[in-house]
């Protein structure tokens, strides 16, 4: 994209998304296929940060109109850089392994199907949203794969 280009976006938005771990899976959701925004691959959950919001406040949130779970912990983990249209995205990753409630699909046109997937298949799974992808391909490539989710269990 040339500077001009990047000059006429207005603003980066900001989001939260939660890597939910459990027994070596991890939870994804399948983006809606009418999503503006990269419809029909698989997803973290979670969602913009409203202006009053801190970012653990956004997680938590989301996570109760998406999932019905309220998390008891969340584990900042990094930051991803996203450019997109019509906005860049800067998205913010948390691990989330402990939480009340049961997952469930609450927002079905945000997400058409939410799945555990065994997280050691997901880094050569080409169906994820690219910052997804990206986000784990970094960890892998860092050696911090085994060692995030292990550490964890």
């Amino acid at each position: 994209m040339e500077n001009s280009d990047r000059a006429l976006k207005i603003m980066t938005v900001i989001c939260c998304g939660a890597i939910l771990y459990k027994d070596g899976q991890i939870l994804l959701g399948l983006r809606s296929s009418g999503r503006k925004s990269f419809p029909s691959v698989w997803d973290l959950p979670g969602g913009r940060r409203e202006q009053v919001e801190t970012l653990e406040q956004t997680i938590i949130r989301e996570l109760q109109e998406e999932l019905s779970i309220t998390p008891i912990t969340a584990q900042y983990i990094c930051k991803l850089d996203i450019s997109s249209e019509p906005d860049d995205l800067e998205c913010h990753i948390f691990l989330v392994n402990e939480w009340n409630g049961t997952p469930s699909n609450l927002a079905p046109l945000e997400h058409e199907l939410i799945q555990w997937l065994l997280w050691r298949r997901l880094v050569r799974w080409n169906l994820l949203a690219l910052n997804i992808r990206m986000f784990f391909e970094e960890l892998q490539r860092k050696r911090l794969l085994n060692s995030l989710f292990e550490a964890n269990i």
